[in-house]
């Protein structure tokens, strides 16, 4: 108990104010960011490994990062680096306080852990006041309640069961859960029983889900919003949702490697950046930053995590900034697109649903893969594609992944293919490519 009380305390001293960072004036709102640039930079200097030797190979002097401008001068990081040296980016200052570690599925290419320290975690409760502004004014205002569709061992149920471990958090929202794997009519009967007012899940199984119910009877009960992370929603599943079934749509921008990065206001115009907590930059090819209106690659510095820190980190997502201020107020720089992660379903005959992270639980237990993409060669034929750092614990462990992808892919024929590289397609990493004629046709909507 006096754990929970210490926790709750720390998160309440955060608290006040967070809802009016982003309608600061813009001098105030760089001010708080470049504060937090120079203490993130101080730090990696003396407590990371691999920024400490960074700075002295390259005599970097890093109370010169004065600014956020200033961490161009850094070299660029890259996925395939963290991947392969991780401790070398882990605080020598955390101490004994609990941390969190957490791990991507390679929708961007390469899986990688990032480890969040206890205040930063505790801290990201606080900072979420910004994001549940506008979920609480598009739900009614006040209190409102939440169902969360995704897998057993998300990232959110993970950071959820840390907080409630830590926390009283005495206030907090009505939230349940049920799992992405359910059958729809399951999930269906949850949403109409609970009737809660925002549904939360993933963007790809939202918008499958509400094409499905096109085709059944109406649902007793719908949400007021509709919100989505991991991943992008086309324009066309946006459009369906909020004109045909009448929803307010909302969606964070988050990663692994850094948890907040921009959401969604209620205008559902752009994606305001949490300039503050983390640092955005666009760059092309050449490693240059874009223009607003032009699409860039999205290099991140976190502000915030004093666990495994990562400065001018190549994220693997594509981005546009906005050319204009978003009406509703907020001072934040917007994100008009990101466009960079691409999330598939695969339906099986049966009508199930198999999710990108469904098929990651059956391989996270293997570091050895570096790499990994399920093909859909018929409409019960599956191949999974593997690059594998030791082909030797790939053939070990190749019945026990099999095993674990029938369970996910059940009826399936199943068959792991090791390979020297997957290439990208269309510019981009896909980790399912499902079958160009899907197994169900979904009634098309107007963009």
């Amino acid at each position: 108990m006096v754990r929970k009380l210490a926790g709750s305390v720390r998160i309440a001293s955060q608290l006040r104010g967070q809802r009016g960072v982003q309608f600061l004036q813009r001098e105030r709102l760089e001010a708080k960011r470049d504060a937090r640039v120079r203490d993130t930079v101080q730090h990696a200097a003396a407590h990371v490994p691999h920024y400490r030797d960074l700075f002295r190979r390259e005599r970097i002097d890093a109370r010169e990062i004065r600014s956020a401008g200033d961490l161009a001068r850094l070299p660029l990081l890259s996925k395939e680096e963290l991947h392969a040296t991780p401790g070398r980016f882990l605080s020598d200052a955390m101490g004994a306080a609990p941390t969190l570690e957490l791990s991507t599925t390679g929708t961007t290419g390469v899986p990688v852990s990032v480890v969040h320290d206890y205040r930063s975690l505790l801290a990201n409760i606080a900072y979420g006041e910004r994001e549940r502004a506008a979920e609480s004014s598009l739900a009614g205002g006040g209190r409102y309640s939440i169902l969360e569709i995704t897998r057993e061992g998300s990232t959110s149920r993970r950071i959820r069961a840390f907080y409630d471990a830590r926390t009283l958090r005495p206030g907090r929202l009505p939230y349940s859960t049920i799992s992405v794997g359910e059958p729809i009519q399951r999930i269906i009967e949850a949403i109409e029983r609970q009737r809660p007012d925002v549904v939360w899940s993933y963007a790809a199984f939202l918008e499958t889900f509400f094409r499905l119910l096109v085709t059944r009877e109406p649902p007793r009960y719908l949400p007021k919003v509709v919100s989505y992370g991991s991943g992008g929603m086309s324009a066309e599943g946006r459009s369906l949702i909020k004109n045909h079934f009448g929803l307010a749509v909302l969606s964070n921008y988050s990663a692994v490697e850094a948890l907040k990065l921009a959401f969604l206001c209620e205008e559902s115009a752009g994606f305001h950046i949490h300039e503050d907590l983390c640092d955005v930059r666009l760059l092309d090819p050449s490693g240059m930053a874009v223009a607003p209106g032009t699409s860039g690659e999205v290099v991140i510095s976190n502000l915030v995590n004093r666990g495994t820190v990562l400065l001018n980190y190549r994220l693997g997502d594509m981005a546009t900034a906005a050319t204009e201020s978003c009406a509703c107020g907020r001072t934040s720089a917007v994100l008009a697109q990101v466009d960079g992660r691409i999330d598939e379903i695969v339906t099986l005959p049966s009508g199930e649903l198999v999710l990108t992270v469904q098929v990651w639980d059956a391989i996270a237990g293997h570091p050895f893969i570096s790499r990994w993409q399920l093909v859909q060669r018929t409409s019960r034929s599956f191949e999974l594609r593997v690059v594998a750092s030791d082909r030797t614990a790939l053939e070990a462990a190749r019945e026990e992944l099999l095993a674990a992808l029938r369970s996910r892919l059940p009826g399936a024929e199943l068959d792991i293919v090791q390979v020297d590289d997957i290439p990208l397609r269309d510019g981009k990493f896909r980790p399912i490519l499902p079958l160009e004629t899907p197994v169900v046709k979904w009634p098309r909507f107007p963009a």
